[in-house]
């Protein structure tokens, strides 16, 4: 059979596969034909019911045939396959979304008929990255509800209250107007640690760093507070993802906070380094220290919150400190470490 042959036959059956009309699929298939449908090994009427499956998961599907190559019994297709995920899959969850997949097929011929066939795409992994991203922002959005609504409802409360204050109230004004400006203040900061981890420009470890890095150093400098930054064994491959540059940075921005306001020290250490594929975060402060079993009454909330980040990530959290001999916060987070290329 020539080329031109192969290549028409390949088209139609195509066109054909894009349809939910069975019957043109069938036409074109042999009766020994096999297929091997994402991993699995099928012969024709297993593979005319997966095909079915695959039709009602994915409503409205239409492959396009993009370019073509004929060499002898074989057919190479660029394809683009538009469909809409509107049902289960196992292990993929429904999306109820729009794709559009890039593919190959590889058709072999054998007297005018279809007999093995090699899609090189797999689907499933297309859809568990578009959840991921579906997830992700999900959670930038609670982020955004949870930090940044529930500062702004608190500005507005405030507000209230002051409008409502007699002039002989001056002192209490005071007060909701001090409270007023630290929401806002605090608002902002929230605000900015959201941009600053979803912006790629911000993916590199060096830029977590230099965050972690300039945070502290701000803010102790307005305390007289003195700060070492210590870096060790850091890999030039290290990468982390959006969550864990963002929950490190925040566990760490919550030490140094909690330090400054409860722990009257003078001097904070800080030393970030990586042991095989954990990076490790420790902050040590000569402060007054606390019993760690009286948390609670030592801004519980703070240190919920860091373990809860930790948590996130799959990270380890220790908080190890005594009445009068400061305060020592180790994290161990797991982290990937790419192969440099040659």
């Amino acid at each position: 059979m020539d080329q031109k042959r192969n290549k028409r036959i390949a088209k139609e059956w195509h066109e054909a596969f894009g349809t939910v009309r069975m019957k043109d699929n069938d036409t074109h298939l042999a009766e020994d034909f096999t297929a091997d449908f994402f991993g699995q090994k099928l012969n024709k009427s297993q593979y005319m019911v997966q095909y079915q499956n695959y039709a009602e998961t994915f409503k409205h599907n239409k492959i396009v045939v993009e370019d073509q190559i004929a060499e002898g019994n074989r057919v190479v297709s660029m394809i683009m396959w538009t469909a809409i995920h509107l049902a289960g899959v196992p292990g993929i969850p429904l999306t109820e979304k729009s794709m559009n997949i890039k593919g190959i097929t590889v058709d072999y011929f054998k007297n005018g008929k279809i007999v093995k066939q090699y899609p090189l795409f797999d689907t499933a992994q297309l859809l568990k990255r578009q959840l991921a991203r579906e997830q992700e922002r999900t959670r930038i959005a609670r982020d955004l509800h949870d930090n940044i609504g529930s500062t702004l409802g608190s500005i507005s409360y405030y507000s209230e209250m002051a409008q409502q204050l007699a002039e002989e109230k001056q002192a209490h004004l005071k007060m909701l107007l001090q409270k007023i400006e630290e929401s806002s203040h605090e608002l902002v900061d929230d605000m900015s640690d959201i941009v600053w981890a979803i912006n790629p420009f911000n993916d590199s470890f060096e830029k977590l760093l230099s965050r972690m890095r300039n945070y502290a150093a701000d803010l102790l400098a307005t305390r007289n507070i003195e700060f070492s930054f210590e870096i060790q064994n850091i890999s030039e491959t290290l990468r982390l993802s959006i969550e864990q540059r963002k929950n490190i940075f925040l566990i760490f921005k919550e030490a140094i906070y909690n330090a400054v306001k409860y722990a009257c020290c003078s001097k904070i250490n800080a030393l970030i380094g990586q042991a095989d594929h954990r990076v490790i975060v420790e902050l040590h402060d000569n402060g007054k220290g606390f019993d760690v079993n009286q948390a609670i009454i030592y801004n519980g909330n703070g240190i919920n919150n860091m373990k809860l980040r930790a948590a996130e990530i799959g990270a380890e959290i220790f908080i190890g400190s005594k009445n009068g001999k400061g305060t020592q916060i180790r994290l161990l987070a797991p982290v990937k470490v790419t192969m440099k290329a040659r």
